[in-house]
C-alpha cells in the first residue's frame, strides 16, 4: 500500500494493525480499526451537513480522544482542520475564525463558556457540534460514503491551517 496523504496512513494503520491500541485516553482504548471507522462515519456525518473537501473545520477542545478521530475525520474527507488555542480569548479566536472562515465549530463541552462567547462574535455557516455525548457518537456512527472513499484526498491538499 503507497503512502500519500494521512487518509492513506490512516487506512493503512487500520489494515496492518487494526487491533491494536491507537489511543488510550480516560481509561478506553481505542484501535487503529475503531479509529478509522469512528472517522469515517464523522467524515460523512459531516458531508451530511455540507461540510465539502476544502472546507475549513474549527476545533475548540482541549486534549482528549474525539480530537484525534476529528482530525482523522478531516484528514480522510479533505477538509482542513483549524485548531483553535482554548487559551485564547474569545475576540482573538473570533479573529482567527473570520480570516479562515471555517463551516463549522467542533467543541469540547468543557470549552462550553468560551464557545458561547465566541459565537456571539463569530458564527459557523454549517453550526457547532459538541463533542461529546450522544450526538458526536451517533455522528462517528454514521456509515461511510463518498467523503471518505479512496482518492478523495490528494498529496498536495490542504491538511491543516495553524495559527
Amino acid at each position: 500500500m503507497r503512502i500519500e496523504t494521512l487518509a492513506d496512513l490512516h487506512r493503512r494503520n487500520a489494515w496492518l494493525h487494526g487491533e491494536r491500541v491507537a489511543i488510550v485516553h480516560d481509561g478506553r482504548t481505542t484501535t487503529y480499526a475503531q479509529l478509522l471507522r469512528q472517522a469515517q462515519g464523522l467524515a460523512q456525518h459531516l458531508a451530511g451537513q455540507g461540510v465539502v473537501a476544502g472546507d475549513r473545520v474549527a476545533i475548540l477542545a482541549r486534549n482528549r480522544a474525539e480530537v484525534i478521530v476529528t482530525l482523522a475525520a478531516c484528514e480522510l474527507a479533505g477538509y482542513v482542520a483549524v485548531g483553535l488555542n482554548h487559551r485564547l480569548a474569545a475576540p482573538e479566536l473570533a479573529t482567527i475564525c473570520a480570516d479562515c472562515a471555517p463551516a463549522l465549530l467542533v467543541v469540547d463541552p468543557a470549552l462550553a463558556a468560551l464557545a458561547g462567547s465566541l459565537l456571539a462574535l463569530w458564527s459557523p455557516a454549517r453550526g457547532v457540534l459538541p463533542m461529546a455525548g450522544d450526538d458526536f457518537a451517533a455522528a462517528c456512527a454514521t456509515p461511510p460514503g463518498e467523503a471518505t472513499r479512496v482518492g478523495a484526498v490528494g498529496p498536495g491538499d490542504l491538511a491543516y491551517l495553524l495559527y
